[in-house]
């Protein structure tokens, strides 16, 4: 089969078939030589049919081998593997145990790492908790800072002008109480004058009174009359 000599008898077919083809000159045009070449055709095709009819029984002769070669096939490979399973198994087991070690000792060690992990997210968190409890502080210390800055400043500001009020209060009263007194001066310095005034108008009076022949007691005493306005229609023009 490994030759395919089971086509050894359609290949001699075939030779001759392409032999006797090479031979032949039909008339196609002429009803004898296209009766001829169909014939010729007709037994091509038988030869085809024999092809397929020794590939048939070939290929099936073939299926049944291939099926007792697939059976011993199996049958030799289950006595290996018997044999290998003596050994094996041992073998299995010890690799079994090994294993049992090996995915005991990794999930150790994925323990340990989540663990260490688990620590780790912790000291991160306590970090990133201190950090934002000191920035926390410190913006309310600047918070405190900036309201104390701007109490003392209102404070500095409510005191300047309170001080200016003050002043500006001092000053004034210290100015009504200069016109005051400076008005009182000038009352004064009025009435000083207007009592010297009077003083020389009334004497004038006097040294008239008695050149027209009045004493001196009695000049005085009509001009305190006229002062006092006890002589109806006379009065000093001041």
């Amino acid at each position: 089969m490994k030759e395919l000599v089971v086509f050894n008898e359609v290949t001699a077919i075939i030779a001759k078939a392409k032999a006797d083809n090479e031979k032949l000159v039909f008339v196609y045009t002429d009803p004898d030589g296209e009766k001829a070449a169909r014939s010729h055709i007709a037994n091509l095709r038988k030869v085809k049919t024999k092809i397929s009819d020794v590939h048939k029984d070939a290929k099936a002769e073939a299926l049944a081998l291939g099926k007792k070669l697939d059976s011993k096939k199996r049958e030799l490979i289950g006595e290996v593997d018997s044999m290998i399973a003596v050994h094996k198994d041992p073998l299995d087991a010890i690799d079994a145990e090994k294993q049992v070690v090996i995915d005991a000792e990794k999930k150790r060690l994925e323990d340990e790492e989540a663990k260490r992990q688990a620590d780790l997210d912790a000291r991160e968190a306590a970090v990133k908790e201190k950090e934002e409890k000191f920035a926390a502080e410190k913006a309310e210390a600047a918070r405190a800072e900036r309201e104390k800055h701007i109490a003392e400043e209102a404070a500095a500001t409510a005191k300047a002008q309170a001080e200016q009020k003050a002043k500006a209060e001092a000053d004034a009263k210290e100015l009504a109480e200069k016109n005051r007194k400076e008005a009182e001066a000038a009352k004064e310095k009025r009435r000083i004058e207007n009592k010297k005034h009077r003083a020389q108008i009334e004497a004038a009076i006097l040294v008239c009174l008695t050149r027209i022949g009045l004493d001196d007691e009695v000049a005085i005493r009509i001009l305190a009359a006229i002062i006092d306005n006890a002589i109806p229609n006379v009065s000093i023009n001041y």
